[in-house]
């Protein structure tokens, strides 16, 4: 009988990373400021089962019913909250694999943050999210997903390209104040500014870890300098 491949699941690659983490990393600073492994997971918790709180994460108003979910939860002892992770989120917050892309993003939070040299004995692997098609695909949307929000509030207008130099092009018109980004036409005016990396790593930037992605700027100087500036984290 054919071989039916599983799906790919990284929700069990977050939850193998956190089990593995030594003490040293576990309480390490992640690229997420201030926060450690125990918060992401708990941000991770929180998320996918308050929507309340997750509104709290882009708008202000409800910032503070995620900051204290987040508080609270963190506190609980490790096994409990890989556990939970590992229960999956809800299946509303199934709908389009959005968490895979999530999942990918706040794995890398980690790998690339002060857990990295928290612990010299005990090497993590960083990977740019292209080793599993479906990996591939859902930070792709993600990507597309993203963009728009993390560009609203840079001054516009000019366009930025981002591509991995094969299958993934997307053009975004930054417009002047705070508006969502617009897909444009890449046949008819040349980007101004052009984000070229694996997917992943668009990804990281797209999400204000510009400092920690693998992506290369070519364009307008002054341009890039506005980009680099403005790109909100999410």
């Amino acid at each position: 009988m054919p071989t039916v491949s599983k799906p790919f699941s990284q929700r069990k690659v977050l939850c193998t990373l956190l089990k593995e983490l030594t003490d040293a990393q576990w309480e390490a600073e992640t690229v997420c400021a201030g926060w450690t492994a125990a918060e992401i997971a708990a941000h991770l918790i929180v998320r996918e089962r308050s929507l309340v709180a997750a509104l709290g994460i882009v708008v202000p108003l409800f910032a503070g019913f995620h900051e204290r979910g987040v508080a609270k939860t963190a506190i609980y002892p490790r096994a409990w909250l890989i556990n939970r992770l590992a229960d999956g989120p809800p299946w509303w917050a199934r709908i389009g694999q959005v968490h895979l892309g999530e999942d990918w993003i706040h794995t890398q939070d980690i790998l690339r943050g002060q857990a990295a040299t928290a612990d010299p004995t005990h090497e993590l692997d960083i990977d740019s999210g292209t080793h599993h098609p479906e990996l591939a695909q859902a930070l792709a949307r993600a990507c597309d997903r993203f963009a728009p929000l993390s560009l609203r509030k840079i001054p516009g207008p000019f366009r930025v390209l981002l591509t991995n130099g094969q299958g993934y092009n997307r053009t975004w018109l930054v417009r002047p104040g705070p508006h969502f980004a617009l897909r444009a036409n890449t046949a008819k005016v040349a980007p101004d500014v052009t984000l070229t990396g694996e997917i992943g790593e668009l990804l990281l930037a797209c999400t204000g870890r510009d400092r920690v992605a693998h992506v290369t700027y070519t364009g307008d100087p002054e341009l890039i300098t506005t980009l680099r500036n403005g790109l909100i984290g999410i």
